[in-house]
């Protein structure tokens, strides 16, 4: 029998980025399609689909750079600093056939026109988190309301931020949700709950622009190396270098790769490395 691992379901199609693409989306049957993978056509709660997709063209043109989901709703940030939120019926004919959707509506994040980065959703406190040019920022769910100031500040000079997977769609004793924030040279913990509060800082002497949780351990990559911190004991230790050769102009793959960090079991991690260094996965423990 063929094992079929999983089941390419398009949910949108012609999905309308800006003016121009809707109105030429409006005289042509084709257009953005957008993807769901998985065993099921209905959406997942908090499913981590993707961050930082850049899709399509950047020259004078909006491109989806991120998207979430929970339940029926998918969230879409773009290259222009908007959010565009659409509903997406469940899927009750043959798997062929694309379920009806709706925009419900598209929220600018007041950044002008900055990339999206990441839509990070916490429906177990009804809770969206949004990095879009270095600011994060606080949102209600569904309906992407921003969450007052006072009690939730926008996190200013961010370059990217975490959470613990092993706590997916659960809440701590206390009723909140944890991130780790990462800013150019610290690392800082944020309890989520009726507020947003700073739980401790770690220092982080090389930044990171990319880090995936498990537990108390987390894996990051500054702009050469990977590295783990131990979040309880506050220990850095360096993993292994990705860009050795970076100096080396002849390499146009060390000057274009990005590293991609991923968990795969219980403090495991798998770390992508460029093309030339002979290894394309590694896995660490």
């Amino acid at each position: 029998m063929h094992f079929t691992p999983f089941i390419l379901q398009t949910l949108i199609s012609n999905v309308s980025l800006d003016d121009a693409q809707a109105s030429s989306q409006s005289n042509s049957s084709s257009g953005t399609r957008l993807g769901w993978v998985n065993r099921e056509s209905r959406l997942n709660a908090g499913s981590r689909l993707a961050s930082g997709i850049g899709w399509g063209s950047k020259d004078n043109k909006v491109t989806v750079e991120s998207v979430e989901a929970w339940e029926n709703n998918l969230y879409i940030g773009t290259s222009d600093g908007h959010i565009i939120h659409y509903g997406v019926e469940d899927q009750i004919s043959s798997e062929n056939s694309i379920p009806t959707s709706f925009q419900v509506s598209k929220i600018h994040l007041g950044s002008g026109k900055r990339i999206v980065e990441r839509i990070m959703l916490f429906p177990q406190i009804s809770l969206a988190v949004v990095l879009c040019d270095t600011a994060l920022s606080f949102y209600l769910l569904p309906n992407m309301e921003q969450l007052p100031t006072t009690n939730f500040p926008v996190i200013k000079g961010v370059t990217c931020f975490c959470h613990d997977v092993s706590m997916e769609g659960k809440i701590e004793e206390d009723g909140s949700v944890k991130i780790c924030v990462m800013k150019r040279r610290m690392i800082h913990i944020y309890s989520i709950k009726d507020q947003c509060t700073e739980e401790k800082c770690i220092q982080l002497p090389d930044g990171a622009i990319t880090a995936c949780q498990y537990g108390q351990f987390v894996c990051l990559a500054d702009n050469q190396r990977y590295k783990l911190i131990d979040l309880k004991e506050k220990k850095l230790e360096d993993v292994m270098p990705y860009a050795e050769n970076k100096s080396d102009r002849n390499s146009s793959l060390n000057e274009v790769f990005k590293p991609i960090i991923t968990v795969i079991g219980d403090s495991e991690f798998l770390l992508t490395l460029p093309a030339d260094s002979g290894h394309i996965l590694c896995y660490i423990n």
